[in-house]
């Protein structure tokens, strides 16, 4: 996951300076005639893909870590509620319990997620 959002980060810097380089040898200068930038757009064509792909790429390796989050939250939460008496159990409703699991289980993995790769990547591009 590191890799990926390193490579994205240089990617994200890189474009622009690409795209800039392949405008500047279509216009030449006034010691250098035009070319075709066949280099430039390469590159861009590349880095490209690659910011593509690269969301993809998170989100696969990504799954693991939010399988097995979620597995251990859970199974904490399920302990724990087999640990409470039973008037706790007879006063209230299973579904409720059950939803409530879920969303914690489901918060957890959001706040991860955007702590990971929205909030951490933007203080470090600052």
């Amino acid at each position: 996951c590191g890799a990926t959002l390193v490579f994205a980060r240089i990617a994200n810097l890189m474009v622009p300076q690409l795209y800039k380089g392949a405008i500047d040898s279509l216009t030449g200068s006034e010691e250098n005639d035009p070319e075709f930038p066949m280099g430039y757009i390469l590159a861009y064509t590349v880095l490209k893909v690659f910011q593509s792909l690269q969301r993809d790429v998170r989100a696969w390796v990504w799954l693991d870590v939010e399988q097995d989050t979620s597995k251990r939250v859970k199974l904490r939460v399920f302990s724990h509620l087999h640990a409470l008496s039973l008037k706790y159990h007879l006063s209230r409703k299973t579904g409720e319990v059950l939803k409530v699991m879920e969303r914690g289980a489901a918060s957890m993995q959001q706040l991860l997620n955007m702590t990971l790769f929205t909030v951490g990547p933007t203080l470090l591009d600052l």
